[in-house]
């Protein structure tokens, strides 16, 4: 299940995903979509977050690697032509290399800030079922 809406079709579960942590991320901007990821096995194309928004990425359960790119990559190396959608490329970030990046682990209660724009990858990691949570957000000092 990706990007599903499960806060707006269950509306209790809001305060159960809310702590302090998220409460103090999101007080710096203008909240535009809550989205959550469950599944075994997944893995999400290299890609930026669209309309100029930051991405607070929760893991609930089990693990997930990312790899993180600056949004001024080579656009070259990114094969934007091949993508499903223009904010996505078809380059296969865990099998070719397209220059310098952060590469992490998030595990159940880890939180991540994806700054606007940049570029990512996320695969579930272990044999059980992953869950996660994100927050897209626009920046109050952003236009």
């Amino acid at each position: 299940m990706a990007q599903f809406p499960l806060v707006e079709q269950i509306p209790q579960l809001k305060e159960d995903l809310r702590s302090d942590f998220v409460e103090r991320i999101l007080w710096e901007g203008e909240l535009y979509r809550v989205a959550t990821w469950i599944g075994k096995e997944s893995l999400t194309p290299l890609h930026h977050d669209p309309r100029a928004l930051t991405n607070l990425f929760v893991e609930i359960s089990g693990q997930k690697e990312f790899k993180l790119f600056d949004p001024a990559v080579k656009r070259d190396r990114l094969r934007l032509g091949e993508g499903t959608m223009g904010n996505t490329s078809s380059v296969d970030v865990w099998k070719e290399d397209i220059g310098e990046g952060w590469e992490g682990m998030v595990t159940a209660g880890d939180g991540l800030v994806i700054p606007r724009g940049w570029w990512h990858s996320v695969r579930s990691k272990g044999d059980g079922i992953n869950i996660s949570v994100n927050w897209w957000f626009k920046l109050k000092d952003q236009a």
